[in-house]
């Protein structure tokens, strides 16, 4: 994960807005429990949305994995909360 935020926040602005657009189309498609077309279209043709989205999901990331707190938190207690909320 700190390699592709690297590769978000590096100064190969091609490199940046490729990453950028993966990670936004990606979240796009997978976030919601009906696919929105619209969404992923919006993620894949606006460049500033997709780079500014794609570097703040990223960096909660980065920092949500570091904190050992947190995943043991996330482990114990949200994470069967979300499982439960796709099952039902």
């Amino acid at each position: 994960m700190s390699a592709y935020y690297r590769r978000l926040t590096g100064e190969n602005e091609e490199e940046k807005l490729h990453c950028a657009k993966a990670w936004s189309v990606w979240e796009m498609a997978t976030s919601r429990l009906y696919v929105d077309p619209e969404y992923i279209a919006h993620a894949a043709d606006d460049d500033k949305f997709a780079l500014a989205f794609a570097r703040i999901e990223c960096a909660c990331i980065c920092c949500f994995c570091e904190c050992e707190c947190i995943q043991l938190i996330f482990l114990r207690f949200l994470r069967p909360l979300l499982c439960q909320r796709w099952i039902l």
